[in-house]
């Protein structure tokens, strides 16, 4: 009977080891698992923030057009201007020689 006993205790001990060596194995995969978990929030909110910045300079890009075709506006406006001033000089001119004539 003591033999029976001894042989359940030292199975009973290799189970022991069996069990904490799982349960070693399934604490370190829960905590792999939160770390890949923590990784995959972390990428969430950068992807988050990466679409925010690119709306937001997509915006700045629109804006930037618009001052662009603002100034190319009124850059024409002047030079419109400009010729409508020489025009004007060489009509002048004219209209003095005439008189003068």
């Amino acid at each position: 009977m003591e033999k029976r006993l001894n042989g359940a205790v030292e199975e009973a001990k290799k189970q022991k080891v069996l069990y904490d060596k799982t349960e070693g194995n399934v604490i370190e995969l829960s905590t792999q698992i939160k770390l890949y978990m923590d990784k995959f929030d972390q990428l969430k909110t950068d992807i988050t923030e990466s679409g925010k910045k690119f709306e937001m300079n997509s915006q700045d890009i629109d804006q930037k057009k618009m001052e662009i075709e603002l100034l190319d506006a009124q850059l024409k406006n002047v030079e419109l201007t400009g010729a409508k001033k020489h025009k004007m000089e060489v009509e002048f001119n004219e209209e003095k020689r005439r008189i003068g004539a």
